[in-house]
């Protein structure tokens, strides 16, 4: 999923047993409808939210247009979707900082010259159990 940001692909984080997506270059957060009231242990939920108008940021899940909206005093963007927050604004809104894990893990995959050139060719190839894919 693209950041609503600045377009850079985030990166999936576990926070207390709960899959956010993490912007690796701004720092912000994108969490899915019912993730919030999750990682704030039902402390905060999406239903809190005041509307202020819209953004000028599309959805990364729909493309829609976002709405800024009021949340414990922080301008969040909103969607049907989910929520982004900028850099520090999840941790203000929940008051807590939020212990990142990585849901990524590292694997080294071999190819041979012949799945390579497939790769190049077709942006994608199976080695082992594993689907390779090129993100152009």
């Amino acid at each position: 999923m693209k950041c609503p940001k600045d377009g850079a692909i985030m990166d999936e984080v576990s926070v207390d047993g709960t899959v956010l997506d993490v912007c690796p270059k701004c720092s912000g957060y994108w969490m899915d409808w019912g993730e919030l009231r999750k990682v704030s242990n039902n402390r905060v939920t999406e239903f809190e939210l005041v509307h202020r108008g819209k953004s000028g940021r599309l959805c990364p899940r729909c493309s829609k247009q976002m709405r800024k909206a009021d949340l414990h005093s922080v301008i969040v963007e909103e969607c049907e979707c989910g929520l982004f927050f900028d850099k520090g604004e999840a941790e203000k809104v929940i008051g807590r900082d939020l212990a990142i894990k990585s849901t990524t893990q590292e694997q080294t995959i071999e190819l041979t010259g012949e799945q390579l050139g497939e790769l190049v060719s077709k942006g994608s190839v199976t080695a082992g159990t594993c689907r390779v894919t090129v993100r152009r």
